[in-house]
């Protein structure tokens, strides 16, 4: 089958966004959920997320808040009964997705339930997914972690989320502290002093904000306005989630956080007794991993595991429900390097670039570093080309054939990157990804790739012409704009082996919270995370849905080849001054070619 008949007709990307019944979360994305057949836009109830409906099928325990386990909005998903023990006792059961079972799920979820079938079938269609129940349970069974061993070993990680996974909100405050620290007072206390800076700090930029909010949008809204709109919201909305956590983690009780960090430290001292029992050479190897954080682990799995999305991109909309494809897809979850938050970035930031000598405790943190340090370049691309590794890993494992994938780490990720080395981070992604394939195939019959916004697809095609990676790697690198969701659902709807990577981050693939606020997130808290696992089976992967977080027989450990520090595509483009001149003037000529050629919207392309 010809790729290009997949791409035709498929909406480009854009991932819907949740909009309240006021119509005041409007942005440019939530089009999506709004448009009806008939072209008219309207709001519907934020609720209408195809999952709450798979679950509900599934038996989800109603009780779903446990003490200091939520990040926020982040409600506990259990079942009441496991998934083998409903096939043993209702084993010909089907789970159906369709306007009426949204709307019988909607009307049993605590509110109003004002919606009827009518709303979700003009949101959603009047097809149907229908998954059998046994087939529910082997897509859960299908899970599986790749590690690498030399930072994450199997056994390791298993013990490690027996805790992480039950304590989420514990784990996700302290997410850029290093392991060995966690657990004595001071840890608790400097995380105490951080939640209340935080607070008075999004407190005082909220009250910023709100003298400075620009007026009201609606749907024939200036694309200028809407984008200034939206980015005023996304700030907004960042400041409120911060406060609500803040105040949630300093008001839980200290009987509770003591406990926690008992547990900790008895995990602590089970590592150190016998670090060879939890897959460690030594203790060497085994301190080197704990004096890193649950954010710097993250970049060393992936999570991967087959499944369905419930709906596809035909008809002239997107997010319409559909027919379950007769190949699976599979999902892979992975976290780029976070130079977002604030905790993180003064972590991340410290092993790659310079600080800034005029920077102060009061200065954004964006403003901390300034250049990269002698040898980061070539650091950051040996990590995250290991993070790479570990996913084109998992896709081979899976005899994935046409992998596609979204620019991980390349978006929030880069808040906090020096300016002057935004353009050599992004390649280093790109270079990880090209440097593998010129390895070896995986696999894979082609490597589909959508690139994002302009500016990085732009950006994407410059560094593949600069680098020559055509004539190197040994499969197929096809750059498109359409939505990767319903190209996986096309692809899987003619039989091949697809796979669709969801750039997640510490939480989903620490601590099992796939999906993270799919089901309360709402305006810029809903987006591709959320979306994917909305609208598909993804949410089996969930702890206390999926045993594979603590199964260390379903969790495998790879290395990094010793041949890798060989040869690479090209050499470190900063090893010195007048090569890193001359490579940098060749990527802004290629960058300035491909932007002037599209007027900023790149074409499709393959390489070769």
């Amino acid at each position: 089958m010809e790729l290009k008949a997949v791409f035709r007709g498929l909406p480009r990307f854009a991932f819907y966004q949740i909009q309240g019944q006021s119509g005041a979360l409007y942005s440019a994305a939530v089009h999506n959920v709004t448009q009806t057949k008939a072209g008219a836009v309207r709001t519907y109830d934020h609720r209408l997320r195809p999952a709450l409906t798979l679950l509900r099928q599934l038996e989800r325990r109603q009780a779903r808040q446990t003490p200091y386990t939520r990040i926020g909005g982040l409600p506990d998903v259990t079942l009441e009964r496991t998934l083998s023990d409903q096939v043993r006792t209702d084993p010909n059961k089907d789970i159906v997705v369709n306007a009426a079972t949204i709307e019988a799920t909607l009307r049993a979820e605590p509110g109003d339930g004002a919606i009827g079938e009518q709303d979700a079938a003009e949101v959603f269609g009047r097809k149907e997914f229908r998954l059998p129940l046994k087939e529910a349970q082997a897509l859960e069974q299908s899970a599986r972690l790749v590690v690498d061993r030399n930072i994450v070993p199997p056994r390791f990680y298993a013990a490690l989320a027996a805790l992480t996974t039950k304590y989420v909100a514990y784990y996700s405050d302290r997410r850029a502290k290093p392991l060995a620290d966690l657990g004595a007072p001071r840890a608790g206390e400097e995380v105490r002093i951080e939640l209340e800076q935080t607070k008075l700090r999004c407190e005082r930029l909220r009250s910023a904000l709100l003298e400075n909010a620009p007026p009201p949008v609606h749907a024939e809204s200036a694309p200028d306005e809407l984008r200034a709109f939206e980015d005023w919201h996304r700030q907004y909305n960042r400041c409120g989630h911060r406060i609500r956590h803040a105040d949630m983690a300093l008001t839980t009780d200290p009987a509770v956080i003591s406990d926690i960090d008992r547990q900790h430290r008895d995990f602590l001292d089970s590592l150190r007794l016998d670090p060879e029992a939890y897959g460690f050479r030594d203790a060497a190897q085994l301190e080197a991993s704990l004096a890193m954080s649950l954010n710097e682990l993250s970049s060393s799995v992936c999570h991967c595991q087959q499944g369905y999305f419930l709906m596809d991109g035909g008809g002239g909309l997107v997010n319409q429900l559909c027919a379950k494809t007769p190949t699976p897809v599979t999902f892979l979850c992975a976290a780029g390097i976070d130079f977002c938050t604030d905790a993180s970035t003064l972590v991340e930031g410290a092993k790659y670039f310079e600080q800034n000598p005029e920077w102060g405790h009061a200065d954004p943190i964006g403003q901390k570093f300034s250049r990269w340090r002698p040898g980061g370049e070539a650091q950051l691309l040996r990590r995250v080309k290991s993070l790479y590794r570990c996913m084109f890993a998992a896709a081979e494992q899976k005899g994935v054939t046409h992998p596609c994938v979204l620019p991980i780490g390349l978006g929030v990720f880069l808040e906090n990157v020096p300016a002057v080395c935004q353009d050599a981070v992004k390649a280093c992604y790109f270079r990880a990804q090209c440097e593998l394939l010129s390895e070896k195939s995986w696999g894979f019959a082609a490597y589909i790739m959508n690139v994002g916004a302009p500016a990085v697809a732009n950006f994407a095609h410059a560094f593949f012409e600069a680098e020559g990676v055509a004539a190197r790697v040994q499969a197929p690198i096809v750059v498109h704009t359409r939505d990767l969701k319903f190209v996986c659902t096309a692809l899987a709807g003619a039989n091949l082996a697809s796979a669709y990577l969801n750039p997640s981050d510490v939480v989903a693939v620490m601590q099992g919270a796939i999906g993270y606020y799919w089901e309360t997130g709402r305006g810029t808290s809903y987006v591709g995370e959320e979306d994917f696992a909305a609208t598909s089976t993804a949410i089996l992967g969930r702890s206390n849905i999926s045993t594979v977080w603590e199964d260390v027989h379903r969790i495998c450990g790879i290395g990094e080849d010793p041949a890798d520090a060989g040869e690479h595509l090209t050499e470190d483009p900063g090893a010195d001054g007048q090569r890193a001149a001359d490579y940098r003037a060749l990527l802004a000529k290629k960058l300035e070619r491909f932007t002037g050629a599209t007027g900023g919207v790149p074409p499709a392309r393959v390489w070769p």
